[in-house]
């Protein structure tokens, strides 16, 4: 059985042919208005906001005691310089270098705020390619014969010209200058991206890790 409802002749649209969803106040786009208001709102208002749109509930950003809110207070409140350094993917490696030596990094083979620059020629058959201003935005070239050079510039571009900040509230994000970087892609022998592991932190004690396996194809993840 079904639970949607059926739609009679001609539903989901107005006058004119426009759809219902994409509605109107004098004539100007509900969505327009209000991307412009949430353009006038402090990024606080709107991380709030987004929190209880997730949870249901409003944050306790004074006294935080859920994971969640102490997330958010950290996010609000801890603006920390070092915080930056280690978002961003170029400036991260002198910290760890400074703490763990040089040979604990993958290897750079090329830093560029111009992506057609990228010189594939003189790169090994395998590499990772990212943003250095962004989470999540990577490329994994684990055979370079296969790679569409043209199709991973433009990806390159597209991230460029994108603000995770603004589209993650994450103010650490900010003023890190984007660039492409393309580092050594390491692995575990078999080819495959290798496992991640993140490791929670509490009053500087590690309480939990946790593991993500097979990231880009078969996702797992485990506590």
């Amino acid at each position: 059985t079904s639970d949607q409802q059926p739609v009679p002749p001609g539903a989901g649209r107005g006058a004119g042919g426009r759809e219902w969803g994409k509605r109107e106040v004098g004539g100007i786009s509900v969505v327009w208005i209000k991307r412009q208001v949430r353009k006038l709102l402090p990024d606080p208002v709107l991380e709030i906001r987004a929190h209880w749109k997730v949870h249901g509930r409003f944050p306790n950003i004074f006294n935080p005691v859920t994971f969640n809110d102490k997330v958010l207070h950290r996010r609000l409140f801890d603006h920390r310089p070092v915080l930056r350094q280690i978002a961003d993917k170029a400036a991260v490696r002198s910290y760890v270098e400074a703490r763990l030596g040089p040979q604990i990094l993958p290897e750079l083979y090329c830093l560029t705020s111009e992506p057609a620059s990228i010189p594939f020629g003189r790169l090994p058959d395998s590499f990772v390619v990212k943003p250095t201003h962004g989470s999540g935005w990577v490329r994994v070239v684990t055979d370079k014969s296969d790679l569409d050079r043209a199709a991973l510039i433009e990806t390159c571009a597209d991230w460029m010209q994108r603000s995770y900040y603004r589209e993650t509230l994450e103010r650490i994000y900010k003023d890190i200058e984007p660039r492409i970087i393309v580092e050594e892609f390491i692995h575990d022998g078999s080819g495959a991206v290798p496992n991640d592991y993140k490791f929670y932190v509490f009053d500087g004690r590690v309480q939990l890790v946790q593991v993500h396996a097979g990231r880009f194809t078969d996702h797992r993840i485990s506590l």
